[in-house]
């Protein structure tokens, strides 16, 4: 972290002098609610921002100042400044939330458009026809959200995400 503002520091009660010189990791990982986390060494929501893919708000439960909270995390790539991202945390609803037993999803961008597809009712060979891919490409895909969303069928994994806002 490079910078850590007032109402992060006065919402998560970390301050800024504990989060600056830290990785986005470390500091988010630590906050991030008992279960599997999404933050770590391998996100793969900093993968894709310091590639310079565009990511999707990340939904997350947080630790902050002893209540659970549902927050969203918008990452956005710094142009003028490779490999450099920006990190928004949203807190909506101030009230704690319920646990959650899985981690919120972490889809890359070519599986939220599988996903979008597969809940639109396309077919894997039509969704490779149209993505430009290999229908084992797809199929790998599929099993990837299949992981991510701990569902065990493409109908499944739709409902997980449609009651999760991916889509």
């Amino acid at each position: 972290m490079t910078a850590w503002n007032a109402a992060i520091a006065n919402v998560s009660g970390v301050r800024a002098e504990d989060a600056i010189g830290q990785a986005c990791n470390e500091v988010m990982g630590a906050l991030t609610s008992a279960g599997p986390s999404r933050c770590g060494a391998a996100c793969a929501v900093l993968r894709a921002a310091v590639a310079g893919w565009t990511t999707p708000p990340a939904r997350l439960r947080l630790d902050l100042n002893g209540e659970r909270r549902a927050c969203t995390l918008h990452t956005l790539t710094l142009p003028r400044s490779p490999g450099s991202i920006l990190h928004l945390l949203h807190v909506g609803d101030l009230e704690p939330v319920a646990p959650s037993h899985a981690a919120d999803a972490a889809l890359t961008r070519r599986q939220n458009e599988v996903l979008q597809l597969l809940a639109e009712g396309v077919s894997v060979r039509t969704i490779a026809e149209r993505l430009i891919l290999s229908e084992s490409t797809v199929r790998n895909h599929v099993r990837a959200i299949l992981r991510a969303l701990d569902a065990h069928s493409m109908l499944q994994a739709v409902s997980e995400a449609r009651r999760r806002h991916l889509i």
